[in-house]
């Protein structure tokens, strides 16, 4: 009879095979991490196993922060050190982090700031913004009602 687990090429006569289960290199083992993968007792003792393993420490190739490896996809979409592109429409390259010092900086923000989220919340507006702004005697800002923008807004669709 051959081995059933899957891989192994191994045939021996049935009071033999059962001899031969529990020391299988392609027998199932239990992952020491308690992932819920089913890894072979091989890829345990080689290691293998761990490059793939859900539970294994991984550092984040750019902040060098430690975290399990299930959760670096989400960590990489929020990485304060990872690159994205200017939200403000800028084109410019920068690190997450750096976003809010950009936007004192950017020349497509218009500032109208709002309390809210990572500190630079900014309203994306038309390059022609101050057209439709006048500032009172009191030094207020207000919209002027009825002033179109001489063209469209970059974020509209």
């Amino acid at each position: 009879l051959g081995c059933p687990n899957e891989g192994c090429t191994v045939v021996k006569p049935r009071c033999d095979l059962d001899a031969h289960m529990p020391i299988c290199n392609y027998g199932p083992a239990e992952c020491p991490l308690k992932c819920s993968m089913r890894p072979t007792q091989q890829s345990i003792r080689d290691e293998t196993h761990f490059s793939e393993c859900p539970m294994a420490s991984v550092r984040c190739g750019v902040c060098s922060e430690q975290m399990l490896r299930h959760k670096m996809a989400a960590h990489a979409l929020g990485c304060r050190k990872g690159l994205e592109l200017c939200r403000f429409g800028c084109n410019l390259r920068l690190r997450r982090q750096d976003m809010a010092a950009h936007a004192a900086v950017c020349p497509r923000v218009r500032v109208k700031r709002f309390p809210v989220c990572d500190k630079y919340c900014c309203r994306r507006s038309p390059l022609n913004y101050d057209a439709l702004v006048k500032t009172t005697s009191k030094g207020k800002t207000k919209l002027r009602i009825g002033v179109a923008p001489a063209r469209a807004s970059p974020w509209s669709t």
